[in-house]
């Protein structure tokens, strides 16, 4: 019996994708490949470099499907910012691992400022710069939002993290969209360098890391075949000074002795409060005094040279007239 063509191609296709899945779980299960170690699995590199040369090279393997599966991109970036309600509060948007931008562009055209980075955008890229989201070129404090979903690209975590949280204003959000795990029935591919078994518990450790609380977490819709979860997390609002005193910018005395008592108000200053506890809140108290006394103390120097500075008004004198008696 003659298989009819249709058939048979689908067959030869479905075979070259089961061979494909055996071959992703070997390179997967290779420990010369991937160091597998708890929640994490982190792809070997010899040094930094080769991470470096390894993530560059992907482009030029997918641009043309990028290219291709642009406007279908398109429209499922648009839903996704769309539907994401906290994200409406946001003006400014870095996106981390843009590639062609495509995220970008469309934030662009739901109103937002958005910029991309990328190791490789590509030439003439209008909505990716070069950067690296281990060590962003951006000051602190310059975004709303900082979106990604390339963090299965990651080669140190932690420090993406802190640089996220860096350039996130206070009360900023994270926005992260990961791929279902491999305990969740997807395997990293050729240019994954950090996979995940569980995709909430990735968000749970990301909020963790990076101190921040989780505002939502929602499955998104499939994405060419793949699932995909979505987190939206949140900087506090309160963490400004820490953030400036990492960037090196001086916070005064005032900000640091208030930041002083209000971590130790909350820690609970009352009935079973140790004595080290006590310490530190009567060296709060001394903070504050001797900053109220050096303010008033400032403030009388600062008063005591200005009226020292102000000339005294001249006192006219009433011209006296001598009279000299007339001769005898």
């Amino acid at each position: 019996m003659k298989i009819p063509p249709i058939v048979a191609r689908r067959f030869r296709k479905a075979g070259k994708k089961a061979q494909e899945g055996r071959w992703k779980i070997e390179r997967f299960a290779d420990g010369g490949r991937w160091h597998h170690g708890g929640e994490l699995s982190q792809r070997r590199y010899a040094s930094y470099d080769e991470y470096l040369d390894h993530q560059s090279s992907k482009l030029k393997g997918i641009a043309d499907q990028l290219g291709r599966n642009q406007p279908r991109d398109l429209a499922d970036f648009l839903e996704r910012f769309e539907t994401c309600a906290p994200l409406r509060e946001a003006r400014t948007v870095l996106c981390l691992g843009a590639r062609l931008g495509t995220e970008v562009k469309a934030l662009r055209q739901l109103g937002y400022l958005a910029v991309g980075i990328d190791l490789n955008p590509g030439a003439d890229n209008v909505y990716v710069m070069h950067g690296d989201f281990h060590d962003l070129a951006f000051p602190t404090g310059s975004f709303d939002a900082v979106y990604t979903n390339a963090l299965d690209h990651a080669f140190d975590l932690t420090r993406i993290v802190a640089e996220v949280r860096r350039v996130l204003k206070p009360g900023g959000l994270f926005v992260v969209d990961l791929a279902h795990g491999s305990e969740e029935g997807r395997l990293a591919g050729e240019f994954e360098a950090l996979w995940w078994r569980d995709s909430q518990a990735m968000i749970d450790r990301l909020a963790a890391v990076g101190s921040f609380d989780v505002v939502e977490a929602r499955e998104l819709d499939k994405v060419r075949q793949a699932r995909w979860r979505q987190a939206v997390l949140r900087k506090s609002p309160r963490d400004a000074g820490a953030d400036l005193e990492q960037a090196g910018v001086p916070v005064p005395a005032i900000s640091l002795e208030r930041r002083a008592v209000r971590g130790l108000a909350e820690g609970g200053h009352g009935r079973g409060t140790t004595s080290s506890s006590r310490s530190n809140w009567r060296w709060a108290a001394r903070i504050r005094t001797a900053t109220v006394f050096a303010s008033c103390l400032l403030v009388a120097t600062v008063a005591g040279f200005v009226l020292l500075r102000v000339p005294t008004a001249k006192i006219e004198q009433p011209q006296q007239t001598w009279i000299t008696p007339p001769p005898t």
